[in-house]
C-alpha cells in the first residue's frame, strides 16, 4: 500500500511539474508576443512617418526584408541592415504619403512571429495612388528585434 501511495504521489508531482513548465513556457510566449506586437505596430507607424532611423532601430543587424510575392521581375530581398536601409530610402524616394489601414494582427503561438494584414494606401511622388492589400510575416529574435519581414 505504501508503494502505491508513493507512486501516485510521484506521478502527481511529475504531472504538476510538467504543467508548471508548460504554463511558464506559455506565459513567456504570451509576454514575448505582446512585446513583439507593440514593436510591429511601432515599425509600421515609423514607416508611415518615413522615420528611417526609428524603423531601423527595431531590426537586427542581419535582418532580411523581402517581398517574394511581387509580380515576376519585381521581387526583392534586402539582406542585412545596410541593404534594408538603402532599400527603404529607395522606396521612400518614390512615395509621397504612406498609410496603413484596417490592420489585423495575429500572434503566432510561440510569440516570435506576428502576421499583419493591412490595406496600404499610398500616394506616389507623381500623385498617382498606389493601393494594395498586404500580408506581412514579421519574425523576431529572442532580444525582440525584427530578423525577417516577408
Amino acid at each position: 500500500m505504501k508503494l502505491k501511495i508513493t507512486l501516485i504521489t510521484m506521478c502527481t508531482i511529475l504531472l504538476l511539474t510538467n504543467c508548471t513548465q508548460q504554463t511558464d513556457s506559455a506565459s513567456k510566449a504570451i509576454e514575448s508576443g505582446e512585446i513583439n506586437l507593440k514593436t510591429t505596430q511601432q515599425v509600421f507607424q515609423f514607416m508611415e512617418q518615413k522615420n528611417l532611423d526609428a524603423v531601423m532601430s527595431q531590426f537586427s543587424k542581419d535582418a532580411v526584408f523581402a517581398q517574394p510575392f511581387n509580380p515576376q521581375g519585381a521581387d526583392f530581398s534586402y539582406d542585412g541592415n545596410d541593404a534594408i536601409r538603402d532599400g527603404m530610402k529607395g522606396i521612400y524616394s518614390l512615395i509621397e504619403k504612406i498609410s496603413y489601414t484596417n490592420l489585423t494582427y495575429t500572434i503566432a503561438v510561440d510569440g516570435k512571429t506576428i502576421f499583419l494584414e493591412t490595406q496600404g494606401k499610398m500616394t506616389l511622388k507623381n500623385e498617382t495612388p498606389y493601393n494594395n492589400t498586404y500580408v506581412f510575416r514579421i519574425d523576431f529574435n529572442n532580444e525582440g528585434k525584427v530578423i525577417k519581414v516577408t
